[in-house]
């Protein structure tokens, strides 16, 4: 099975008998929707209809096609354009960027911290992020 075989289970005896069970890896965890550091929507959103078809109309760009993968797929209209007509696709992609942000931030802070040195002030431009904003704030007591 691939998924042993890439460590994203790992088979485990459930018995003592030849019975073999699968148990969860830390990899797997990130799949499920449990859990702080949940990737489930990032691979939800990549693995989407909508995001996988752009790759199909790559080697056509590589070779000269002046419509980008994205726009060609889509009617024309780019990510941006796609998400704010699609409300659904809006959603996954939200989703998606939070668990990305919620993962990073917390790898940000835990091993650079130097790059927050100095800062006065942080803006929270992007929506849906007061979360990670106040990790940050409770790391650096001075940022407001």
């Amino acid at each position: 099975m691939r998924l042993i075989h890439y460590k994203i289970f790992q088979e485990k005896p459930i018995s003592e008998t030849s019975v073999v069970g699968y148990a969860q890896t830390p990899l797997s965890r990130l799949l499920t929707r449990h859990g702080e550091n949940s990737m489930a929507d990032l691979v939800l959103l990549e693995s989407s209809p909508v995001m996988l078809a752009p790759w199909h109309r790559l080697s056509a760009w590589v070779l000269g096609n002046k419509e980008l993968p994205f726009e060609a797929s889509h009617g024309g209209k780019d990510l941006w354009e796609f998400t704010a007509a699609n409300p659904s696709h809006s959603k996954l992609f939200d989703d998606a960027m939070a668990c990305d942000a919620r993962v990073a931030v917390a790898a940000v802070i835990e091993g650079c911290l130097e790059v927050f040195e100095g800062l006065k002030t942080m803006v929270d431009v992007g929506g849906d992020f007061p979360q990670k904003l106040a990790l940050v704030e409770v790391s650096f007591l001075v940022v407001k």
